[in-house]
């Protein structure tokens, strides 16, 4: 059999549990839909992960980050806020260079900030927010 064949043969295949599997979809839509549901709510910071990289796509921002090196980036710090260093028991994944401001989506240009920090950072680079930061007393 040549080469062609092979991947045609192949292609054939993969088609036919693609079929399959949609089909199966379409006829357990409660199941699919039930799965999903199950699926987010054991992988809460998987969700999120995939959330801002979506939405640093539609901004047309480079890069792309997986949950993993969100937890990396929280070990490293100790699970304290970059800006204020309280204990994280909640915590908002910050973009150093906002986005809006030209920053990228890459790992490099994330830090994790308490909610209070980040929502007070808006859109601010950390060298135009840390003095407004300084004058409160943080």
């Amino acid at each position: 059999m040549g080469r062609h064949k092979i991947y045609a043969s192949a292609d054939e295949a993969h088609r036919a549990d693609l079929a399959s599997h949609t089909k199966w979809r379409i006829n357990n839509r409660e199941k699919q839909n039930d799965c999903v549901r199950k699926w987010k709510r054991n992988n809460p910071d998987k969700v999120r992960c995939d959330t801002r990289n979506r939405i640093a796509k539609r901004r047309h921002a480079p890069g792309k980050h997986c949950a993993e090196e969100i937890q990396n980036l929280l070990l490293s710090q100790d699970y304290l806020c970059a800006a204020c260093s309280i204990f994280l028991s909640t915590y908002h994944v910050d973009h150093i260079i906002p986005i809006s401001r030209g920053g990228t989506n890459w790992v490099i240009n994330l830090q994790i900030l308490c909610p209070t920090c980040n929502m007070s950072k808006n859109n601010k680079t950390m060298d135009e927010w840390k003095p407004s930061l300084e004058r409160k007393g943080t």
